[in-house]
């Protein structure tokens, strides 16, 4: 539990923090990776407005930001990382996180549809019937529909965890049977993932017949997309985040654990706010998030 000390420091903190991202902030509303950077990115930009959102903080340039992120929008609904690249990709679940929490919710079907429609290779049609022609077991459990990063190739953990999640919070503002079906499917793809020590890594259990072992971020983020599932039908995660957590001052590792098990109502050791170091965009809004999750509001909770 934090205590009364820790407590003001964390709330001095998320200050700066939010300072910062606003210093970083690019004239046409979006932002950078690096405080020297020059291109908005879809990430980033998502990322440091529902971190802005999370504290309270205004964003003065809200609407450019939110005009921003609509130019990145292709003709099949999903959304470019940046703009010049005319590939939707992964990104897309982050800006229907923003559009829903941001002020532009009445523009979120597109994204909606297009997630819907996309599935990792593995699980496709024709991978499923050549395997079953030629008689060749998958490797590793892939029983359920996860999301790739981009369009043609196999599902990872992060996009999916990042679909189910942007898609648990559109179903929480309508009822939809498509969204609700592949929410399942995105909560059963990863529990199946789940690695035998009872984290997650970036994708496959298992690799050339020896287990895989999980990393404390792919954990944290598996667990924040999988925040609806008690923690009786997943034994031993939460305790597993709870001592990642320990021995790292990793702003994006801390941060999505803290995330995590704040959404899952978990007790955690609250560490040295002050031993973490923030170098870019990306730690700055994950900080902002984590601990605004922590004073209560996490922008994630579904």
């Amino acid at each position: 539990m934090a205590t009364i000390g820790q407590t003001i420091g964390h709330s001095e903190r998320l200050q700066t923090y939010t300072e910062r991202l606003l210093s970083l902030q690019l004239a046409n509303g979006s932002w950078p990776y690096r405080a020297d950077g020059e291109t908005g990115l879809a990430e980033t930009t998502c990322y440091a407005m529902l971190a802005l959102r999370a504290a309270g903080v205004p964003n003065p340039r809200q609407t450019d930001s939110l005009d921003w992120l609509q130019s990145l929008q292709r003709k099949n609904g999903g959304f470019a990382p940046q703009a010049g690249v005319e590939i939707s990709n992964w990104s897309t679940s982050l800006v229907l996180l923003a559009f829903l929490h941001c002020g532009r919710e009445d523009a979120t079907r597109p994204a909606i549809d297009w997630l819907l429609g996309l599935e990792g290779n593995e699980t496709g049609w024709l991978t499923k019937a050549t395997r079953k022609v030629l008689n060749i077991p998958p490797p590793y459990p892939q029983n359920h529909a996860g999301w790739p990063w981009v369009a043609g190739t196999v599902s990872w953990l992060i996009p999916t965890a990042l679909a189910t999640l942007a898609l648990q919070h559109a179903l929480a503002k309508r009822a939809d049977p498509k969204i609700s079906f592949r929410v399942q499917e995105g909560i059963s793809m990863l529990k199946e993932r789940r690695c035998q020590d009872g984290g997650w890594n970036h994708g496959a259990t298992i690799a050339l017949d020896v287990p895989a072992p999980s990393y404390p971020e792919t954990t944290g983020i598996a667990l924040l997309g999988l925040q609806a599932v008690p923690g009786a039908d997943l034994p031993g995660a939460n305790e597993l985040a709870v001592s990642m957590l320990g021995g790292t001052h990793i702003a994006t590792i801390v941060s999505w654990l803290q995330l995590a098990l704040q959404a899952r109502s978990v007790v955690f050791p609250m560490g040295e706010e002050e031993a973490i170091q923030c170098r870019n965009t990306l730690d700055f809004a994950l900080r902002t998030l984590a601990l605004s999750a922590i004073a209560g509001n996490n922008i994630f909770r579904v």
